[in-house]
């Protein structure tokens, strides 16, 4: 390691490749083989062989290789396990760096003033800018640039850009100056799922590790609510600033993101055509429809029925709380049930969710109905990132996927639910708006099954196998009678 990092000229992906192939690294994941093959062809053993036989000889080599293999295991399995525990790190701080704007927002509009349909807009921003800005920007850094240096640049701006929203006092700039500050920080949830993902080797890890933001979402909750009743809703802004400081200070220190060259090519779209797919994005849209309901909107409404921060925060515990145990066992969960049908169960909670919400009358029972968190987002979110990984056509287009299933669940679906949920909020009342969701998620979720189940009873049988053969990976949506 000490000779590598002293080199003069940087190792080659192709170099990087060999030099693990012969030190025993490259073992687990079935992706490394598929970068491998990519970038050395069929023969790419062979080719690795013949370098090194022309570098020292093939007694040489492969006596280096052996004595190397049990040092070099260790370490590699070190460096792994540190790269883990650095994700989760990072997934907790940007938890926390994210909780003050994204739950408590809403508050610190309604103080200066601004009206629930104008609040809407403004909270419906970052779902629209997030929708493009989570596939153009993770595409974009992937290929021409570094996901290390496009999430240390986009939490710097991010963290800056807040701070300036204090001084802004009229609607139409808060406009602009939110839309840039969540464009930018679109790229960073797509980089850090991606980051993970590449980190563990079996998918079914990646619950036990997104584990570090609930405890980060969590922990940080009450003391943001605390903040807000002592110090008022600028508290938020600042405590996001700090937050954010602390997170570009971990990160900076970390491996992250995958990267590729700019002349790689894979099928994306020819992946997302798919009608599996197409099924899943429009399930996660839903999904998005209705947390962005209950995020814009459910502190507003508590507030109304006289509930403080303190008890806001407490809220988001128990929320968090919920989430530990089903993001540590969502692994195994998936792999026994499947995709599909937690993603039914997940849009049958947030139904059930939005219905208790309309009938409290008592804000102190919200902190009951929280516990379905755990279902409705760990769960679910789960789902929708361990699916994006299964459909990423090779391993260097990672963040691209997450970047669209993101922009569809945090964009278009979020955006949805927080623009019409404003307008709907002043005209209808926050209790018709929860029901109102409800009816539509529901709805709606029912003709997709639907659409699911016409196409696996009339469609031919070969037909099905050969659509579902296409997909990477193959995840299959659809369960068979």
């Amino acid at each position: 390691a000490l000779s590598l990092s002293l080199s003069v000229a940087p190792l080659s992906k192709k170099e990087l490749i060999c030099r693990r192939q012969h030190s025993g690294i490259m073992v687990g994941r079935d992706d490394d083989h598929d970068e491998r093959q990519a970038l050395l062809g069929s023969d790419g053993d062979q080719q690795c062989d013949t370098n090194d036989g022309g570098e020292g000889g093939q007694a040489g080599g492969q006596a280096g290789a052996a004595n190397t293999m049990g040092a070099t295991e260790p370490r590699a399995q070190l460096h792994g396990s540190f790269q883990r525990t650095k994700c989760v790190v990072l997934y907790a701080l940007k938890a926390a760096a994210d909780q003050p704007i994204c739950s408590f927002l809403t508050l610190y509009f309604m103080d200066q003033g601004v009206s629930v349909s104008r609040i809407g807009i403004l909270q419906a921003i970052r779902p629209i800018t997030a929708s493009v800005g989570s596939p153009l920007l993770t595409t974009a850094a992937e290929l021409y640039w570094s996901p290390k240096l496009a999430f240390i640049t986009a939490t710097i701006v991010t963290a800056i850009g807040w701070l300036g929203v204090m001084e802004i006092k009229l609607f139409w700039a808060w406009l602009l100056v939110i839309s840039v500050l969540w464009f930018c920080a679109s790229v960073t949830g797509p980089i850090l799922d991606a980051t993970l993902l590449q980190s563990v080797k079996e998918r079914s890890s990646y619950g036990k590790l997104r584990v570090g933001g609930a405890f980060g979402w969590g922990a940080f909750g009450p003391l943001i609510g605390l903040l807000l009743d002592a110090y008022g809703s600028k508290a938020l802004l600042v405590s996001q600033a700090a937050l954010s400081t602390l997170l570009v200070l971990v990160a900076s220190v970390s491996q992250m993101g995958v990267g590729r060259a700019a002349t790689a090519k894979a099928p994306v779209l020819a992946v997302v055509a798919r009608f599996e797919v197409i099924v899943f994005l429009l399930l996660a849209v839903l999904a998005g429809v209705a947390k962005g309901v209950m995020d814009n909107f459910l502190f507003y409404f508590l507030k109304q029925l006289g509930a403080s921060g303190t008890l806001m925060g407490l809220s988001l515990l128990a929320a968090v709380l919920s989430e530990l145990p089903v993001f540590f066992y969502s692994g195994a969960i998936i792999e026994r049930v499947g995709h599909g049908p937690l993603m039914a169960l997940g849009m049958l909670c947030y139904c059930l969710r939005l219905v208790l919400y309309s009938i409290l009358q008592n804000p102190w029972w919200v902190i009951a109905v929280e516990f379905l968190h755990g279902v409705t987002f760990a769960l679910t979110w789960t789902c929708i990132a361990t699916y994006a990984d299964k459909l990423a056509p090779s391993p260097v287009v990672r963040a691209t996927m997450q970047g669209i299933l993101a922009g569809a669940h945090w964009g278009v679906g979020i955006a949805v639910g927080t623009l019409a949920g404003g307008f709907a909020y002043e005209r209808f009342g926050g209790r018709n708006l929860m029901r109102g969701t409800a009816a539509v998620v529901a709805a709606l979720s029912l003709l997709i099954w639907l659409a699911v189940l016409v196409r696996e009873c009339l469609w031919p049988k070969h037909l099905l196998e050969q659509a579902r053969a296409g997909v990477a990976a193959k995840p299959n949506l659809i369960v068979s009678s």
